[in-house]
């Protein structure tokens, strides 16, 4: 196969062609670099994703040299592409192109892969970025009410602030997700929320239930079923779902049975829920109750139950950041990337603790029920 058409089957939407021509590109090496970025500009726009698993496999600093001129890119997706494989490198050298690029058009998405990098010498340029944004506001209404345009962009920041590590603005998406003018900040302040547990959340998260938008209702149904707390599962029973979130939900949904519950905690949970069972789907979010371990997930996935959603969970809760990919490696490779990281990682997480990127959560923190 030529290397065009090894291309065209990379990012096509056949997913054994897909493996079998990404396995074919990564096999012919570095040299075919200049080549696969001059075909993403031809064939623009595509599904950058499609390539990453290529592309973090050149070496670093030639990866970088090639992507980080498409940030400036003017063609469809080029520029927002180039910033999220850039993110998927997980590497300190796409710091510097991701940073320079939080001034351009192309920061939101700039921003968010800096956060996905997870290397801590993006933390500054962010902060950086929040201080100019904010000035001296001191809450959310002010910035609101100067520019909405930037409000979904301080969501974003705040969101990969807390990836890596600085949480100490969590509160303003409580206040963006309750109050902003542009739902699209709205919608970003609910996928933040989702990663960054605030304990005024849960009031706003359970009204966003009913929000304006189907996907800032389901956005806000995925934050409330990640707390994995009786409270918040709670107070989703207690708002009318409409019939579409109630679909979209069952997608995030895991037997109950397998939580590990404690025995002195299980009744309050079966009595919590008793009633209600005939509005419940027949199955909940597995983090949905403490505690839970890191071992009873990698179970899970044994199981081939739903795999791709539990080892999302994982990454979430427990910092998990796998070296496969879903379009690259065959299911027995996950397995045993996650087994590997298990038997090294998951004694360190206390069963029954919250965690998110493989912090623990300060007790203050955590979502608090308002009923």
């Amino acid at each position: 196969m030529d290397l065009e058409s090894s291309f065209l089957a990379a990012i096509g939407n056949d997913p054994g062609r897909r493996r079998d021509a990404l396995h074919e590109l990564v096999g012919r090496g570095a040299d075919i670099a200049p080549d696969v970025i001059a075909m993403w500009r031809k064939y623009a726009p595509i599904d950058a994703d499609c390539l990453a698993p290529v592309i973090i496999r050149w070496p670093i600093q030639l990866a970088v040299l090639l992507l980080a001129p498409l940030l400036e890119d003017d063609l469809p997706g080029v520029a927002v592409g180039a910033a999220t494989v850039l993110g998927r490198t997980r590497d300190a050298a796409a710091v510097p192109p991701l940073a320079a690029a939080l001034s351009r058009s192309v920061r939101h998405a700039a921003a968010a892969a800096l956060g996905q990098n997870g290397s801590m010498e993006g933390l500054r340029p962010l902060q950086q970025l929040l201080e100019r944004i904010v000035g001296n506001a001191i809450d959310f209404a002010v910035v609101d009410e100067r520019d909405p345009s930037d409000v979904k962009l301080i969501a974003l920041i705040i969101q990969s602030l807390g990836r890596l590590g600085d949480d100490s603005c969590a509160p303003w998406l409580v206040e963006i997700l309750m109050k902003a003018e542009e739902i699209s900040a709205r919608e970003a302040a609910a996928v933040a929320l989702r990663e960054m547990p605030v304990a005024e959340a849960l009031v706003a998260l359970t009204a966003a239930l009913t929000g304006p938008t189907s996907y800032l209702q389901s956005t806000a149904l995925r934050a409330l079923w990640s707390y994995r707390m009786i409270d918040t599962v709670d107070a989703i029973m207690k708002t009318p779902l409409s019939d579409q979130l109630r679909t979209d939900g069952a997608a995030l949904l895991y037997d109950v049975a397998m939580l590990e519950v404690t025995e002195e905690d299980y009744e309050e949970w079966a009595q919590r829920w008793a009633h209600r069972r005939a509005e419940l789907p027949a199955r909940l979010c597995l983090l949905a109750g403490e505690p839970i371990s890191v071992r009873a997930l990698v179970e899970r996935i044994h199981g081939s139950v739903r795999v791709e959603q539990a080892v999302r969970e994982i990454q979430l809760f427990y910092g998990f950041h796998p070296r496969w990919d879903r379009y690259f490696d065959e299911p027995s490779a996950r397995i045993e990337e996650l087994d590997r990281w298990a038997d090294e990682m998951a004694p360190s997480f206390t069963p029954g603790l919250m965690y998110r990127f493989g912090r623990e959560v300060p007790p203050h923190r955590l979502p608090r029920s308002a009923y």
